[in-house]
């Protein structure tokens, strides 16, 4: 059942009357996007190949053919949106590795799959469970070949369960053996998370690494194009997902792309927001080790060459796709997990509120079926397995939450919600605590405590008058009508989705 389906008709209600429905809602309600069981199933005739690649803290703006875009050269993905469905209001409703692809593989919210922190040697007992039916069961049920390539971030650490495991993994690192706790994906070439972008190493059928001297999604692209050439079953499409790491930190990349910048990034321009100050938290030295950087140029530096490196590496997959005869019946996406700071509001990372956090790119082609254009649709990670599901025909599990948005990619229909939710990490051990907001096409609002005990914590941002969210009005401040508005579509969809912070807050 959808997050819609499961608001009450009195939360519906509230959302959608008055004069200011309008704004809230942006287009249609967001009753007309379609349950995500609704679907029904596709002839093996017309099922498309799903092709979905996503980069690890790849932020909106690091694409060159967005509005407002860094100045960051990925010019076969801009080629590539030319021919494509691009989506300027994506979002990672939590932006965090862990939370985001559990939410990918489930089409759940957190309080849905449990996991609202990374799995890491400091949470024992914490990964996906298998209790879920995800995106590669439902596909692979239907026919499709599945594989899965990169970063999986998923399961337990194998040191939280053995310190000297027989897989030879270790800090956050796991073999993720053939079985469920792959959630119905064939094909594997993986590892849990480890960030050695140079030597890089993955794990097949057997708890042995595989180990590599080349830079990581150099070596996961080969692995992709092996499979589609050699390892696939041609007579069944298959849906395939690629997990690239950078430019998530170290703020590293191969240096025929750190050539194609200037050095340290000193002279190219940077967001308003960015007063280019270097974050005293991230002068401890155990951070500077880990990153590889201690300035903001050196962080742009380098972030900017990971990404265009990893537009070099998409190319030879749209390439592949072309000279084999797959490019016209293969749903191909290009997305993010979730952005990085780098430097904005003077923060770096990710697990904030703002659009350099919480947005990220999503291009999606299907020649001849989807039409190329910009749309404003919000769409949020646990949209996506519902939507991909309703291209090729097929029922997502009943348990889904995630709205079903494929009549609007192939332009049926306006399925676009008011609002989408967003939300920071916080323990399992404390799951009302962090900060909970809702993000619609034009403003955004967040808080970490109730309005009623601090107005001041609740952040109302126009995104249309300030783009770069320098001017935070609170709930005092802020234009009323709108605050509430938009707190009472929080509380309702916190209150959907079971999140124990809806009570918090109310």
């Amino acid at each position: 059942m959808s997050l819609e389906d499961r608001l009450t008709r009195r939360q519906m209600l509230a959302m959608t009357a008055g004069a200011g429905a309008a704004s809230l809602l942006g287009r249609t309600p967001a009753a007309s996007a379609q349950p995500a069981s609704a679907t029904p199933r596709a002839t093996d005739a017309s099922r498309p190949n799903v092709l979905y690649v996503f980069a690890d803290q790849w932020r909106r703006h690091a694409l060159g053919c967005m509005p407002d875009a860094d100045p960051v050269q990925t010019p076969h993905m801009d080629a590539f949106a030319r021919q494509s469905l691009v989506l300027p209001n994506a979002i990672a409703g939590f932006p965090l590795c862990t939370p985001y692809r559990a939410s990918l593989q489930t089409g759940l919210y957190p309080p849905g799959h449990g996991l609202t922190t990374n799995c890491s040697p400091n949470q024992k007992g914490l990964e996906l469970g298998t209790e879920h039916r995800c995106i590669a069961e439902v596909f692979g049920d239907a026919g499709y070949h599945t594989a899965y390539f990169g970063k999986w971030h998923l399961c337990e650490p194998s040191v939280n369960r053995d310190p000297r495991p027989n897989d030879g993994a270790g800090g956050w690192d796991a073999f993720t053996p053939p079985g469920p706790r792959r959630q119905g994906w064939q094909h594997w070439f993986a590892y849990n998370a480890m960030d050695r972008h140079m030597r890089p190493h993955y794990w097949r059928d057997e708890p042995t690494p595989i180990e590599f001297d080349r830079w990581s999604p150099t070596v996961e692209t080969d692995e992709l194009l092996r499979y589609l050439r050699d390892d696939r079953d041609a007579d069944r499409p298959f849906l395939a997902m690629v997990s690239w790491n950078p430019p998530h930190p170290p703020f590293i990349a191969p240096r025929e792309f750190m050539a194609r910048y200037p050095d340290d990034a000193a002279g190219l321009p940077r967001r308003a927001n960015v007063t280019g100050r270097w974050p005293k938290r991230h002068d401890d030295p155990k951070y500077q080790r880990y990153s590889r950087v201690t300035s903001l140029d050196a962080a742009m530096h380098a972030y900017y060459a990971a990404t265009t490196s990893i537009d070099h590496e998409f190319s030879r997959i749209l390439a592949f796709l072309d000279e084999a005869g797959l490019a016209d019946n293969t749903v191909v996406v290009i997305t993010s997990d979730h952005g990085e700071m780098l430097g904005s509001h003077e923060l770096m990372s990710k697990n904030q509120p703002y659009e350099e956090s919480i947005g990220v790119p999503f291009v999606v082609r299907w020649p001849g079926r989807i039409a190329p254009r910009f749309d404003p649709l919000l769409m949020n990670t646990p949209d996506v397995y519902p939507t991909l599901a309703g291209l090729a025909g097929l029922q997502a599990a009943d348990s889904v939450e995630g709205l079903d948005h494929s009549d609007h990619w192939l332009g049926k229909r306006d399925t676009c919600p008011g609002v989408t939710l967003i939300q920071g990490p916080r323990s399992p051990q404390n799951p009302a605590a962090g900060w909970r907001g809702v993000r619609s096409q034009n403003d955004a609002l967040w808080t970490w405590s109730p309005r009623h005990d601090n107005p001041e914590s609740v952040r109302y941002s126009n995104l249309v008058n300030d783009p770069y969210q320098l001017e935070l009005a609170n709930a005092n401040i802020g234009p009323k009508p709108r605050v509430d508005e938009l707190y009472t579509a929080m509380l309702d969809r916190l209150s959907a989705t079971g999140d124990p912070a809806a009570q918090r807050l109310a």
